[in-house]
């Protein structure tokens, strides 16, 4: 599954990545970026995984709730609302980085 903010909420996000069936990953960025091409494939390539595309009208409020750097493009979250890493533009462009560090999660 692939979701967007906007359009959904905050309180829809926090709902999305405390479901425990899924792992995800969050892309702040835009549909252009790297980082967002693989989330992508990220979500074909792993099972259990939903991604998600904070753009830029509702990425400081996404930042300001999980306390994220402004270095970091990307978060993951296991089977829970905790962070379990954030990934940099560099990091975030590395498909073997991407896939490792969901499989951690």
């Amino acid at each position: 599954m692939q979701e967007y903010m906007p359009p959904i909420t905050m309180d829809q996000m926090l709902a999305m990545v405390r479901n425990p069936n899924f792992k995800t990953y969050v892309v702040l960025g835009e549909e252009s970026d790297d980082s967002w091409s693989l989330a992508q494939a990220a979500l074909n390539f792993l099972p259990g995984l939903q991604i998600l595309l904070v753009q830029s009208e509702a990425q400081a409020e996404v930042r300001q709730h999980f306390l994220v750097s402004d270095d970091h493009v990307a978060l993951i979250f296991g089977r829970s609302k905790t962070v379990s890493q954030g990934l940099s533009k560099t990091e975030a462009s590395d498909f073997l980085t991407v896939t490792q560090a969901i499989s951690n999660a």
